[in-house]
């Protein structure tokens, strides 16, 4: 099985017609060990929407996303590496998301490789591991106290520390953390 986390920042919440401005993501083995880490900072699309409070949460300006690579080159560049994995002919190689909210990401993704016509089938399943899920089963049953499900706030409460948060490459590194903290102390996996 394939694995990769990844995050984006973008320049609002809908994937049709809002560009990307970040994308960071890991490959990872089966034992979750890091085969590939990217940060790509990315110029929005001709025409999409970069909204003022998207720019103010990433602390960026207009100007500065503006003067990014293009996002087709970046795309270009993601694939290659994804690539050196899998076979995209095989429908049985191909990549599981890992993100945290992750349809907003996963439908991102889809949307980018649809503007460039690619299909996401050949590098992606449908599946998508989000902690999220799993951070709100165990708040409903008890077992964590924490009183946002947002990941900084989730991310303080399960290490007492914060991150840059709306960083793609901080967010990403915080997922695969809470993942692996959840996956510890909650589930019993792997025992004999």
């Amino acid at each position: 099985m394939f694995r990769i986390w990844l995050d984006f920042e973008t320049g609002g919440l809908d994937a049709k017609t809002c560009g990307l401005t970040q994308l960071a993501f890991l490959t990872v083995d089966e034992q979750g060990e890091v085969l590939d880490m990217g940060n790509f900072d990315i110029k929005p699309f001709e025409g999409s929407e970069v909204s003022p409070t998207a720019l103010k949460v990433t602390n960026k300006t207009y100007d500065e996303v503006m003067g990014y690579e293009d996002e087709g080159i970046v795309l270009q560049l993601f694939l290659e590496i994804l690539e050196k994995h899998i076979n995209k002919m095989s429908r049985d190689e191909n990549f599981t998301v890992g993100a945290y909210n992750g349809q907003f990401d996963v439908q991102f993704l889809a949307a980018w490789m649809e503007r460039h016509n690619k299909k996401f089938f050949n590098y992606f399943n449908y599946h998508v591991n989000d902690p999220l899920a799993l951070v709100r089963v165990l708040r409903w049953e008890g077992k964590v106290n924490i009183p946002s499900l947002k990941l900084s706030e989730v991310y303080k409460a399960l290490f007492n520390e914060e991150f840059d948060a709306h960083d793609a490459l901080a967010d990403i590194l915080a997922t695969k953390r809470v993942h692996d903290r959840l996956v510890k102390d909650y589930l019993c996996l792997g025992t004999s």
